[in-house]
């Protein structure tokens, strides 16, 4: 029973995750036509908070109840999609730290700071060129091991009967 509960949390967890991107999205879309102004920096630390609290928060909750779910199926860890899967997720979760959630924290002080001066500064515009890499990077993983999750069993059933003979 610990371990169903343990795989809604971690369905739950993927979902707040993957569904948090949309958001992200649109209100970079909606920001491009905002004037620099109260709307714009709003946007902007809308999209931090967004970040922390629902994508970073998402991601670590996805990580760890995975990491459980696996703890408790070691076997699968022969797998090579399993093991595929996992380096997919170290890299999502490396560019969501190492770029993806500086980058929406520093983009919102940037904001603020547009606001005030009246015009973007240069390195806003960099930030925004960054975020444009990296976050379809991370779309593209996180499509990579969903497409993984859904084919498992299949794979799973070839590998069992491979091993097996």
């Amino acid at each position: 029973m610990i371990f169903k509960i343990l795989k809604v949390f971690h369905i739950v967890a993927i979902c707040v995750f993957v569904g948090s991107i949309p958001s992200h999205i649109i209100l970079g879309e909606i920001a491009q036509v905002m004037p620099l102004g109260e709307s714009f920096v709003a946007i902007y630390k809308t999209k931090a908070v967004l970040t922390y609290g629902l994508t970073a928060a998402g991601l670590a909750m996805s990580v760890i109840s995975g990491g459980l779910i696996v703890l408790r199926h070691r076997a699968m860890l022969k797998t090579p999609w399993l093991r595929l899967k996992l380096v997919l997720v170290a890299g999502i979760v490396i560019n969501a730290v190492k770029n993806l959630i500086p980058i929406a924290k520093d983009m919102s002080v940037l904001a603020a700071q547009a606001a005030e001066a009246g015009s973007l500064p240069p390195e806003f515009l960099g930030l925004k060129a960054q975020e444009a890499i990296f976050g379809p990077i991370n779309l593209a993983l996180i499509i990579c091991v969903i497409i993984l999750s859904v084919a498992k069993p299949s794979l799973w059933k070839k590998v069992r009967r491979a091993q097996h003979g």
